[in-house]
């Protein structure tokens, strides 16, 4: 069960040569397979297209619903230009490569059906909403196939209480930690209390509710990485 094996499930079926994903959360806009469907015209050697999403802002009320996306807006559009120059918001990309690329969270992606066979689909053990679009990614970049992503968003309306922010980073934690365990290079990158260090140093200045956001991140999502090790540690040594 969970959302891997329901995908592998699809893409089995699917009839076409392009498979396209979004999230029961989110709402494309008319032309979405159009743009999508145009970058393998335009790059016919490429694994993928994608873009990203954004939250309509003015939808939440909650200060820390409202802090939570000014906390991710921040890492994703503003540390994409001090990190890698690259501006999220209006630039295109094609590269293999894992960071410098964000295509690939399947709120908003496409694969080639053929691609997506030759990697056997995505990894089931991650029975939960978390990383497990970024895995299949790492293992697409890892052969040298190139992805597009291109500035097109579709709109997150996803509820966004404590306990779903809460739910988000532990469940993020969870799949960072299996990522890691397939890809221990990445450790630096996302080993819960070294992320957030450095954000902390990064978002200095930021208001209490955007620090409360991180300080939820910082805790759940160290239970998530900590509860799936576990998980993950029990099923390598069974009980005799």
């Amino acid at each position: 069960s969970g959302p891997a094996k329901a995908r592998n499930v699809g893409i089995k079926n699917a009839q076409g040569g392009i498979i396209f994903f979004t999230d029961d959360d989110c709402v494309v806009p008319p032309d979405w397979i159009k743009t999508l469907a145009k970058e393998y015209i335009e790059n016919p050697d490429i694994a993928g297209a994608g873009g990203w999403y954004k939250y309509d802002e003015t939808a939440y009320k909650s200060r820390l619903a409202r802090a939570y996306i000014s906390y991710m807006d921040m890492l994703f559009f503003d540390r994409s230009q001090n990190y890698w120059g690259v501006d999220f918001r209006t630039q295109k990309i094609k590269s293999k490569h894992f960071f410098k690329n964000p295509a690939g969270n399947t709120s908003n992606m496409s694969y080639k059906k053929s691609v997506l066979l030759e990697m056997g689909g995505f990894d089931e053990i991650i029975r939960f909403v978390g990383y497990v679009d970024w895995e299949l990614k790492k293992r697409i970049a890892a052969l040298g196939y190139e992805l597009v992503y291109t500035p097109y968003f579709v709109s997150h309306q996803k509820p966004l209480t404590v306990m779903d922010i809460a739910m988000k980073f532990f469940n993020r934690g969870r799949g960072r930690f299996h990522l890691v365990s397939k890809n221990p290079e990445l450790l630096k990158y996302y080993s819960p209390s070294i992320t957030t260090l450095k954000k902390k140093h990064y978002m200095r200045g930021v208001d209490f509710f955007v620090r409360m956001v991180m300080l939820i991140e910082l805790v759940y999502g160290s239970l998530g990485w900590w509860r799936q090790k576990l998980a993950e540690t029990a099923e390598k040594f069974p009980p005799r």
